[in-house]
């Protein structure tokens, strides 16, 4: 499921079903991240941007919904969170080509 998550342009068909599961065996609970779990709108395209909303104390940082894989490696870019080699990796793990990185 993580390469399968990780090759996909979204993880939802992975995670629905993950979470009716869950809900229907052990019930749902859900909270909401305060702002050091930042996401989509605290991430943007430039460092600039993206030092100005993102807090200094973030411990999770989650680029989503961009409009493709460029776009979302720029935004983990603007704040140091990518990294060639391990992504790399990663895809010579699954044997597929880096497409479109």
């Amino acid at each position: 499921a993580f390469l399968l998550g990780h090759t996909q342009r979204s993880q939802q068909g992975i995670t629905l079903p993950l979470l009716v599961h869950h809900y229907f065996n052990s019930g749902l609970k859900l909270h909401i991240l305060g702002k050091r779990f930042a996401n989509g709108p605290q991430l943007a395209l430039t460092r600039a941007k993206t030092a100005k909303n993102l807090p200094s104390d973030w411990i999770v940082a989650h680029a989503s919904w961009t409009a493709n894989s460029t776009d979302k490696r720029r935004k983990l870019q603007s704040f140091d969170e990518w990294d060639d080699a391990c992504v790399d990796r990663l895809w010579q793990r699954a044997g597929s080509p880096v497409v479109g990185w």
